[in-house]
Formats: structure tokens, sequence, C-alpha cells
């Protein structure tokens, strides 16, 4: 069996100390998996290293991650978001977590919308600009001979177009809009999703997708949204109390 395009979340206690990603991996003689081109993210100290080759989880059976990987797809309908159905079960440990008790949990998710999350610059720019930099990100040697990349890409800028209400405009955009493809496309589709499946657990609430957020935070300068400068304003209003206790 071989694995590819790998993300793994340790976790400790529901807290997430390490991400460690890799290219391919294989199963090892003897039991485990060598994981290739692999790298490794700490979140305590922000370090980043690359590691060659690791060896790991000499406990896993290939017949248990098939068992995740099929628990992980009916816990989802077969769609999820974060870490797709190859996750070794830490969404789904850290998803049962934040919904103990039946209790309201709350989610900074779409925060993004006070960043240039794109990462574009501040000129117009073409949907299929947008649509090459970010959602363009796959490997061929993931799907079969009848993926199309430029049919798939085109679909996505379709899709763009008619979310921003510019449907056909394939002249490049003003700037504005091109903001407005994050909540409207990327946010709407990512996190409509996550609600789906997290509600059923209990209540569940996204503060920045109310459309009311949104709209004020399309206002904000994109210079104010590079490297995060306008967040970290904001954070250190609310440490101050200007927004009350």
């Amino acid at each position: 069996m071989r694995l590819t395009g790998i993300t793994i979340y340790d976790r400790t206690g529901g807290v997430l100390r390490r991400i460690l990603t890799a290219r391919d991996g294989a199963a090892a003689p003897g039991g485990g998996w060598i994981l290739r081109d692999a790298r490794l993210f700490s979140v305590d100290v922000g370090t980043l290293r690359s590691v060659p080759a690791i060896r790991l989880g000499a406990d896993i059976t290939p017949d248990e991650f098939l068992e995740q990987v099929a628990c992980n797809f009916h816990e989802n309908d077969g769609t999820p978001n974060f870490g797709g159905i190859f996750d070794n079960g830490g969404n789904s440990y850290a998803r049962n977590k934040r919904h103990s008790s039946g209790s309201l949990a709350v989610s900074g998710g779409c925060g993004e919308i006070y960043r240039n999350f794109f990462f574009l610059p501040d000129r117009r720019l073409t949907a299929s600009a947008v649509a090459d930099s970010f959602f363009s990100r796959f490997d061929r040697r993931d799907a079969t001979p009848m993926f199309d990349p430029r049919s798939y890409t085109m679909r996505i800028c379709d899709k763009i177009l008619e979310a921003i209400e510019q449907p056909g405009n394939h002249q490049p955009l003003q700037r504005r809009l091109i903001e407005q493809i994050y909540p409207r496309v990327r946010g709407r589709s990512l996190f409509g999703r996550e609600i789906s499946i997290d509600a059923r657990y209990s209540p569940y609430l996204l503060p920045f997708l109310d459309h009311r957020v949104v709209a004020e935070a399309m206002t904000v300068p994109l210079g104010a949204k590079q490297a995060g400068r306008f967040e970290a304003q904001l954070l250190s209003t609310r440490r101050t109390g200007a927004f009350g206790s």
C-alpha cells in the first residue's frame, strides 16, 4: 500500500503540537510506515524542518488505516473539509471535544476576511488568475487520465465569476471584487460544509461568516490586510478594553 499527500496532526490533550506533512509513504518491512520528503512543523515554537525520511506508526497496520479512512468517510458523508478522509482521527477527536455536553462551539473560521488571503498584488486581476494561484494546487498523479486540468480550472473560474455577479467577464476585475472571492467562494463552500457537519453535534457559531461582518471587512484598505496588520491592531484594541469587557 502507498500513501500520497500525507498530513498528520499530532495533538496532546486535544491541543495541536506538531504537523507532519510528506509527499508519499509506504508500508515498512516489519511494521509501520516510511514517509518520504517530510516536513515537521512545531506549533509550540513555530519551527519547520525538513526530514528526508521518517518511520512511524509501528503499531498501525494497513487494515487499521483502511478502517480509519472508512470511519472518516461516513462521519463526513463522504465530503469532509479539513484533512480529507485520509486523516488519522485527529479531526474527529477535536470535533467531539469542542461539542462535548452539547455546548455551543464558536469558531474563528473565515477570519481571513481581514487578510489578503490569496496574497495577490493590489491591482486589477482576472478570475482565472485567482483560480490559477490558489485552486490549482493539485498533483496530476493523484487523478485518473480522465482529469483535464484546463477544464477543471475554467469551471472554477466560471463559479468565481458567478459568485461575484460577473458571469462571463474574463477581463481584469477591480481589486475590491477580487477581495470578495474569499468570502463568497472559498468561505461559503468551506465553512458552509463545516457548519453542516459540526451542527449535527451541537450549535455552531462562525461570527466572521455573518454578512454584516463580511461587508465591513471589505472596507478595510488592502495595505492594512498585509501580514496581519489590521488583525494585530484589532486584537490590540480588544486587549486594551476598547470593545468593553
